[in-house]
């Protein structure tokens, strides 16, 4: 369950999916005092004890006052939860605050957002001069500090600011953190921001494509690599086992020739956004016989494929 515990940040993402004024929390308050926000939670602990995760997310988390606090609560109420943090990673990078956030709780993942493979391209992103240093440097101490049990991950997302530089980005991380536990490439959404920046950020996916293929052999270095929102259609299917289905059903749907394809099962279909903003001209039912193998995760379907 997420669980927004700030709702401002110290970037200006250009395709943030967050408006810029303030926007409730999960409860539809927009108090993120920590009393009110405990307060609150005390009243509500059922539905997130119901879960086996909560998603920390903003705003920027980590710049709450009382961030600190909060983790420690988190720690002490719900222990069999996995938290779940969503961060720009900037401010992990000071390491006392690094190591402070990672001796609180051994059950912790934290997904740290990158978006590009140095200053000028992941800065010119963010809005932030001096992000890119702060962010990378985060990401190390990160890894530096955490327990065996706590995942340490970068999330990338693509956009026309950014789809040319996958590769870079990627060979950047393996060289730097090649023990980082996980990679995401993230394809964007048209939301809030990236919607007022739409002419700027917006990309489809047959323009992805032949970069995504360039990537491969690094890909495959990592401990583990996943894509977010694409269809199955839109990618290779070497890439099929690194799919994940992680938007709501209200977000996505599938066109009518999904229904002539064999695989529509274990595809996250395509967002309604993206056929209001792009079209769905480059995308089809998959006509190729390829045998899946199955994990049993509906969020994460396909464990392997060998075409036919």
């Amino acid at each position: 369950m997420d669980l927004c515990i700030w709702d401002k940040c110290n970037n200006r993402c250009v395709m943030c999916t967050n408006p810029y004024p303030s926007w409730p929390a999960w409860d539809g308050s927009f108090d993120y005092d920590y009393n009110s926000l405990i307060g609150r939670l005390e009243k509500e602990k059922d539905r997130f004890l119901a879960g086996d995760s909560i998603y920390l997310t903003g705003g920027e988390p980590t710049i709450h006052p009382n961030f600190l606090e909060i983790i420690k609560y988190l720690e002490s109420n719900f222990k069999k939860q996995t938290i779940k943090l969503l961060t720009n990673g900037r401010r992990f990078c000071y390491g006392d605050f690094a190591k402070d956030f990672l001796n609180i709780n051994p059950n912790t993942e934290i997904d740290v957002s990158l978006h590009g493979h140095d200053r000028a391209s992941h800065d010119g992103i963010v809005g932030i001069r001096g992000g890119f240093k702060q962010a990378f440097e985060g990401i190390g101490n990160l890894l530096k500090n955490k327990k065996n049990s706590q995942i340490v991950g970068v999330r990338f997302v693509i956009t026309k600011l950014s789809y040319k530089s996958i590769s870079q980005f990627l060979e950047k991380i393996y060289k730097c953190y090649p023990d980082i536990d996980r990679v995401i490439l993230i394809f964007w959404e048209a939301e809030a921001q990236a919607v007022e920046n739409l002419e700027k950020i917006k990309i489809d996916f047959d323009k992805v494509h032949p970069y995504l293929d360039q990537a491969y052999d690094s890909v495959v270095r990592f401990k583990e690599f996943r894509l977010y929102h694409f269809p199955l259609c839109a990618l290779h299917e070497k890439f099929w086992p690194h799919t994940w289905i992680t938007l709501p059903d209200y977000e996505v749907f599938y066109p009518n020739f999904c229904n002539n394809c064999n695989y529509q099962k274990y595809c996250m279909g395509v967002q309604k956004t993206y056929k209001k903003f792009i079209g769905l001209k480059e995308l089809g039912s998959v006509k190729k016989n390829i045998k899946i193998v199955k994990t049993g995760d509906p969020h994460h379907p396909i464990r392997s494929v060998l075409e036919l």
